[in-house]
């Protein structure tokens, strides 16, 4: 974390070489950031052969925004809009995004006079920037499934509106001070705290619960306890291997529908085709 005087190329360029004067080894091959060309460029320039992605949030975020401003001219259709744009965004293969981006230009958003903001709006500043923020373009990138970073913005707010309303006058040394004496303990602590809190020392699991999942978030497990249940009365004729951890499986709910089931390898992350 580093705090610079401004968000330009040339401050945060600064800041990183400081950061990789400290860490001779820090070399990373993909960095995710809000849409900021300063951000994007620094970190493509300082880390040679990094790849730099959009994160999720702040493309929800953005698109939202502009697409609710009455100027837009798409307020009143922001849910369709967003609709069509998601399944470019989510778009698993080079023929999923080409059939994404086939359905955006031919749909009415497209075409229509009303509605040319919005298109120059997309054509203008997310088409030429797709690589960074299509899901596709990511799946040989990072070794966990992150599409986003707002847990650091969350983090920000958290600071900001709950730490730093009380010293709105403080200095950078008092923010810095309020940041390491206050803040981190207290977040370390309650970290602490919700671990301590999943440690089947700290409350007995129930007999029914699999080993497997003891020691892991609450949520985790009563999510893997759901589908359990559910795959026990799963009728197994329908499930089809093809090769090594790929699996063609029918819906139990549409048995029209076939959904191609891959555990993924070291390169591909798992996913589900339909």
């Amino acid at each position: 974390t580093f705090v610079s005087e401004s968000e330009t190329f040339e401050s945060i360029s600064e800041a990183l070489v400081i950061l990789k004067s400290w860490n001779e080894d820090l070399q990373p091959l993909y960095c995710m950031t809000d849409y900021c060309n300063a951000e994007i460029r620094a970190l493509e320039t300082i880390f040679i052969g990094c790849k730099v992605f959009i994160c999720d949030f702040h493309r929800e975020q953005s698109w939202d925004r502009w697409l609710k401003k009455l100027s837009s001219g798409c307020s009143n259709r922001k849910d369709d809009i967003l609709c069509i744009l998601r399944r470019l965004a989510w778009s698993k293969s080079i023929d999923e995004e080409e059939n994404a981006q086939r359905i955006l230009e031919q749909s009415e958003f497209w075409s229509q006079e009303s509605f040319t903001k919005f298109k120059q709006y997309i054509e203008k500043y997310w088409l030429p920037i797709k690589k960074r923020w299509v899901w596709w373009y990511r799946q040989d990138r990072l070794l966990i499934n992150c599409n986003t970073n707002n847990g650091v913005e969350r983090q920000n707010k958290s600071f900001k509106y709950t730490y730093l309303q009380r010293h709105k006058n403080s200095s950078l040394t008092g923010m810095l001070t309020l940041l390491i004496d206050d803040f981190f303990i207290d977040k370390l602590d309650s970290y602490t705290d919700s671990n301590f809190k999943m440690d089947a020392r700290y409350r007995r699991y129930a007999r029914w619960v699999p080993s497997y999942l003891y020691n892991r978030p609450h949520s985790f497990v009563k999510h893997c306890l759901i589908k359990k249940s559910n795959v026990e009365n799963l009728d197994l004729s329908g499930v089809i291997m093809i090769k090594h951890g790929v699996f063609a499986v029918l819906s139990s709910t549409k048995p029209a529908t076939k959904y191609f089931v891959s555990f993924g390898d070291e390169i591909t992350m798992p996913n589900v085709l339909v």
